[in-house]
């Protein structure tokens, strides 16, 4: 399967389930692993594009919890193209048994506008460490602390929380 075609920025996340994400400016692409949808031939399954999620992104961290994919903060082009900002934004979709996608709804915001930052999923939480949480990057030390948030039942997520212990130095 080719890889979808790089319009501005491209984040190629391998995420749980056995799906390979792809973010590009204001839409995510899934391709799924052959044993997890059931094709013999060890290709991945054709390339699907997500409907757009708000405005452009760069530089968000992306999860996958049971049956949803979850867009983390980023660096957002303002409404009408004039500016930039951090995001707080959390953008959820549904992931189908056949891989396809949803539409995009606001899940929680994040508790602080974060870009360059990581994510993984742990024991029924989403945790995000790291990144920055100005525009600028030059001289900015990364946030200090890792915040969390509950995987729901639904697979959506839960209210974010700063955790207690501070990142290392």
């Amino acid at each position: 399967t080719t890889t979808p075609s790089a319009g501005g920025y491209a984040v190629p996340t391998p995420l749980a389930n056995e799906i390979i994400e792809i973010l590009r400016e204001d839409s995510a692409f899934l391709a799924g692993n052959p044993r997890r949808v059931g094709l013999p031939n060890g290709n991945l399954t054709a390339w699907q594009q997500s409907a757009p999620f708000g405005t452009a992104v760069s530089t968000p961290a992306a999860v996958t919890t049971p049956g949803h994919l979850h867009l983390l903060g980023g660096f957002r082009r303002a409404q009408g193209g004039e500016g930039q900002a951090v995001s707080r934004e959390v953008w959820t979709n549904q992931i189908y048994a056949d891989g396809s996608l949803g539409r995009w709804e606001r899940g929680p915001d994040l508790p602080l506008p974060l870009w360059y930052h990581h994510s993984g999923v742990v024991a029924g939480r989403v945790y995000v460490w790291g990144g920055l949480a100005v525009p600028q990057s030059q001289g900015i030390d990364p946030v200090p602390y890792m915040i969390s948030a509950p995987i729901l039942s639904s697979g959506r997520l839960g209210p974010w929380q700063r955790e207690q212990t501070d990142l290392p130095k």
